[in-house]
């Protein structure tokens, strides 16, 4: 799990096993350490109505309006897992444009040594199955992207360079119209 406070640009990691109880679900933690504040942008926190999931879109590749919403992305999430299964979560951020769209199925990014701790690069390493969320907060729309991730560490800076194998949007309800709209539209930023 991550936690961002992006106020006060503190973010903090908990992995460990999740099981069901009588009051939902509990965590029994087994790794909680903090991030640096490095790349994580300042938000303004102002509260939001609680959002409610809308019409999704899928496909294998990004759209037009999905590769300027991220060109303009100046955060995301990325999930990945341990050779073993052991899933993490981690936060990526930059000025808008930190990450490349390289084609509609290909994304690249470099990557920073943050705490030093390179949970993200190493499971890559041994898993290079991975996750990747954007999230445009004016809206509530989120991209959700699976596929694969290499790692390259003989640059000066190390890359990472993501292939796409699986898109899904989902807008907010009310937002974005019926269910099966078309949802390019959505994610774009004023």
């Amino acid at each position: 799990m991550l936690f961002p406070d992006t106020r006060r640009r503190l973010r903090l990691r908990v992995n460990g096993i999740a099981r069901p109880t009588r009051r939902g679900l509990a965590i029994d933690t087994a790794q909680v350490f903090t991030n640096c504040p490095g790349r994580l942008r300042h938000r303004s926190g102002e509260a939001r109505p609680p959002l409610a999931y809308g019409p999704t879109a899928s496909g294998e590749s990004l759209s037009p309006a999905q590769r300027a919403w991220i060109r303009e992305a100046d955060t995301f999430f990325i999930a990945t897992a341990s050779d073993t299964g052991a899933a993490d979560a981690s936060h990526r951020g930059g000025e808008p444009g930190f990450v490349e769209v390289v084609s509609p199925t290909e994304l690249t990014w470099a990557e920073y040594p943050g705490n030093s701790m390179f949970m993200t690069l190493g499971n890559l390493v041994l898993n290079p199955r991975a996750g990747v969320l954007f999230l445009d907060e004016r809206s509530g729309v989120t991209l959700h992207l699976t596929g694969t991730a290499r790692v390259r560490l003989m640059d000066v800076q190390p890359t990472v360079h993501f292939t796409i194998t699986r898109v899904v949007q989902v807008g907010q309800a009310g937002q974005a119209g019926q269910a099966g709209d078309d949802l390019d539209g959505v994610a774009h930023r004023d």
